[in-house]
């Protein structure tokens, strides 16, 4: 019974403390709320506070209190560097700042306009260093101007402020310099961030939600965006750089989850030049691009990460712009991986796109010259309708990409000429290279493979639109008559050192334009023609693959280099080689030894080429006959070694044989036959008091070497045979493992 009491008055004690916690918790929330949200009774630009929690703006360093904060900062006892503290509440407020402080609220300070036609606060420069922080930033009134401005003020900081719904520009900076904007919250306003005619502005570590126009520089230079996050911006682009250089907008997180029809970019830049835009990550939603480039030269666009619905949209594309490089970066589900439009002598490498609904890389209407030309090289691109498209562009330079899994074409030329495709390795697609009303063009050691039914290498055509007869009338090689008169020849297609694996190596049908088509690797040294090759398309030679060693016979336990070649030329009757500095196969191209006997060491038995050559090292461990394979695409090739017993000396007869001709021979036993031998590497010597050597004549068969000193040597006297390694050769080149010594007495 007194336990059950006991447990009663605890439960009822338990029960009081959290009927008194929930009636304070109540008092404290409504006393918030009236602190926070009263903006009707206001007095001297300070709403009316009933909260003890509340203090006035306060100068931290005078702790003179004031009704306003204008009346704080532009008190005669608030000298330059003072610091004002900033109570909760709701402030009407227009401050003009032309000294420099810092206002800094640690509390819920909301400040609205008093004047809408002028900023709440304006910093002038005799304000410059200024701080603003911790303020939240609110309008009731659709004509308000300004949140802060930066009026030819320098070295400000803004940050960790919030602006809410702001109808005008939260901050605006024009003419000044050397300030930040930091850690700032912009949400549901109409511009963010507007700067003008400044130098070495810092924009890092805000958000940027559902406004207009987050962020806008224009004629600026040496201002730094990072860090910021951008989400569903409700005008046409989230950052917009106009006339500015020497900037850089990196690792900033620019997103869109919500449709707007009237977005076009994420990152847009006119007529700016040097600037970098780095290791951002972009999404895009609808018909929106990421990335343009429009009348801007000489900038860097390296290692963003960009993707989006795939139906619609641009990573990255340049208008008119000039000398930028683009590079490393990650562009996916997109209607367009990377374009070029109107653009010049820019370089785009080492990117990777993939799943793009329709061009990995696209150039239009890129006229260049020999020396001022785009370059597109080391580009990893797949599963895209076309990885490459070129249209009405002349004198490009592809290279050293890797495109594959095209749904149609790994690269399309329509309407264009004079362009270079060298070193690509074109993968898997139905056609590797298709040249549409295209000519004058060189394709040169690209590596072009397709196991898909019916496809193409190189394919040529012509559709005779009048767009292409404009780019005939302009390339053709020989007069012709322009007008309703068609052309009828144009330069060739050239079409060498490639590796052409696949159904249909090369159909040409235009027939306006001859494929050079000599020098090529077609997966064997006899490729059937007549299933490869169509149309015009002339192939007075091909590549043709060899197999050599230095030797046909090596000793047991010896290392031997094998090398197959590709420089070399077959006309289907004879083959020879060629200087490689006229070009080579695909480097990379990939080779098998196998062996029968012995191994091939290290990585050797999957090998690639270089410079047209592959070689590999063969281990012969073991004795016998050995067979190297060498197997590249459909092409076989085989050579033999003989592996032999290394050369040793089986044993000396000490016993000498006396004829009419000499004092005494003795003979010397290999182990198998000998090439040759040089006697001046053999010694004889006494080595028994008088020490002497002695003189001799020699000579030998198959597996002998016969030795007769010319002075009878005699009983009971110590002789000694050196035989040194390098005095006996055998047919493999090889000498004597060890020097043999033979010490006897007769």
């Amino acid at each position: 019974m007194k336990r059950r009491l006991m447990g009663f008055k605890s439960q009822y004690l338990i029960l009081l403390g959290i009927i008194f916690m929930v009636v304070m918790m109540f008092n404290i929330g409504n006393s918030s709320a009236a602190n926070t949200h009263n903006l009707t009774d206001h007095h001297n630009g300070m709403i009316k506070k009933s909260s003890s929690n509340y203090f006035e703006p306060t100068n931290n360093r005078t702790k003179e209190r004031f009704k306003s904060i204008d009346d704080a900062v532009n008190s005669e006892n608030t000298i330059k560097g003072d610091t004002i503290i900033v109570g909760a509440g709701n402030y009407l407020e227009n401050v003009n700042i032309n000294k420099k402080v810092s206002l800094v609220s640690f509390t819920n300070a909301n400040i609205t306009a008093k004047n809408p036609d002028l900023p709440i606060f304006t910093i002038y420069k005799n304000g410059s260093g200024t701080v603003i922080k911790g303020f939240n930033f609110v309008s009731d009134d659709p004509l308000v101007s300004n949140a802060i401005l930066l009026n030819s003020a320098n070295g400000c900081t803004l940050s960790e402020n919030n602006f809410i719904d702001i109808p005008g520009v939260s901050i605006k900076i024009q003419s000044s310099q050397n300030s930040r904007v930091s850690y700032n919250s912009f949400k549901e306003g109409m511009d963010g961030i507007d700067i003008a005619n400044s130098k070495n502005i810092t924009i890092n570590g805000n958000s940027f939600i559902q406004l207009l126009e987050p962020i806008f520089i224009s004629r600026s230079w040496y201002i730094q965006i990072y860090n910021n996050n951008l989400t569903n911006s409700r005008g046409s682009e989230y950052i917009v750089v106009d006339n500015c250089s020497n900037s850089s907008i990196d690792h900033n997180n620019l997103k869109a989850t919500i449709n707007n029809p009237t977005a076009l970019n994420l990152i847009h830049t006119l007529n700016s030049e040097n600037n970098v835009i780095s290791y951002n990550y972009m999404k895009t939603l609808g018909t929106m691009s990421s990335l343009e480039l429009q009348n801007s030269n000489s900038n860097h666009v390296v290692g963003n990460k960009i993707t989006g619905p795939e139906i619609s949209g641009c990573g990255i594309q340049l208008v008119e712009s000039d000398n930028n490089l683009i590079k490393n970066n990650v562009v996916g589900t997109l209607f367009a991986g990377v374009r070029l439009i109107s653009s010049l002598n820019n370089s785009v490498m080492n990117n990777n796109i993939s799943k793009i609904g329709d061009n990995g890389i696209s150039l239009l209407y890129c006229f260049g010259t020999k020396d001022l030309r785009n370059l597109l090289g080391y580009n990893n691109i797949s599963s895209c309708i076309n990885g490459i498209q070129l249209e009405l562009s002349f004198h490009n330079s592809i290279f050293n990409n890797t495109i594959s899994n095209s749904d149609q074409n790994n690269i399309y030329s329509l309407n264009s000429e004079c362009n270079t495709f060298y070193q690509n390795n074109l993968l898997n697609a139905p056609t590797g290279i298709l040249f549409k009303n295209s000519d004058d063009c060189t394709v040169v050691s690209n590596v072009i493979t397709s196991n898909i039914p019916n496809s193409y290498g190189v394919l040529l055509e012509n559709n005779n639109s009048a767009t292409s007869n404009v780019v005939k009338t302009l390339s053709a090689s020989k007069p012709i008559i322009v007008g309703s008169v068609p052309v009828t020849i144009l330069p060739d297609i050239d079409v060498h050192f490639n590796r052409i694996i696949c159904p249909v190596g090369i159909k040409n049908g235009n027939s306006m334009v001859t494929v050079n088509a000599g020098q090529n690797w077609w997966g064997s040294n006899h490729p059937t023609f007549t299933k490869l090759v169509s149309g015009k398309v002339k192939y007075p030679n091909w590549i043709y693959m060899t197999i050599t060693t230095k030797t046909q016979r090596t000793i047991q336990g010896s290392k031997l280099t094998v090398k197959t070649s590709f420089n070399n030329l077959y006309d289907g009757k004879t083959w020879k080689s060629f200087n490689k500095k006229l070009g080579y196969i695909p480097n990379s191209t990939i080779n098998f030894f196998v062996t029968n006997l012995g191994k091939f060491e290290g990585n050797y038995v999957k090998t690639e080429s270089a410079n047209g050559e592959i070689v590999a090292i063969y281990s012969a461990t073991k004795l016998g006959k050995a067979t190297l394979t060498s197997t590249t695409d459909n092409q076989t090739l085989k050579s033999t070694i003989i592996v032999e017993p290394v050369l040793k000396v089986l044993k000396l007869n000490t016993t000498p044989q006396i004829t009419s001709q000499n004092y005494g021979q003795m003979k010397l036993y290999l182990n198998k036959a000998i090439k040759d031998y040089n006697s001046t590497w053999i010694e004889l010597k006494q080595v028994s008091k008088p020490y002497k050597l002695i003189s001799f004549k020699t000579s030998r068969d198959s597996n002998h070497i016969y030795i007769a000193p010319k002075t009878a040597l005699k009983k009971g006297v110590t002789y000694k045979l050196i035989v040194h390694s390098n005095s006996i050769k055998d047919y493999t080149g090889n000498g004597l493992s060890t020097v043999y010594i033979k010490t006897f007495k007769l």
